[in-house]
């Protein structure tokens, strides 16, 4: 699976984007590195399914180490961390 992006998407496309991602959160594989990342961080599951249902990306994403491929970063406040706002990296494969 390969990405072809010639430039980022703009932050409204990519919340879209990601809100579809969070509202189908029945059919998401968390990845081992996913996963690992959670763990790292004293993530759960419903911390990045709120942040993906809630959040907003307010800037263009940022070139991916793989050609055609941008990482986008979505903010949001979670229940979890009391009003603090947490920041999330999308894999750019998903796209």
């Amino acid at each position: 699976m390969g990405c072809s992006y010639d430039k980022p998407l703009s932050p409204r496309e990519a919340t879209e984007q990601l809100r579809k991602i969070g509202a189908s959160d029945p059919d998401l594989i968390w990845t081992v590195h996913a996963k690992d990342r959670m763990r790292d961080r004293g993530l759960l599951t419903g911390d990045v399914l709120h942040v993906l249902k809630h959040g907003f990306v307010y800037e263009n994403g940022e070139a991916a180490t793989q050609p055609g491929c941008f990482k986008d970063k979505m903010e949001c406040t979670t229940p979890k961390f009391s009003g603090k706002n947490r920041s999330y990296h999308r894999d750019p494969l998903d796209r």
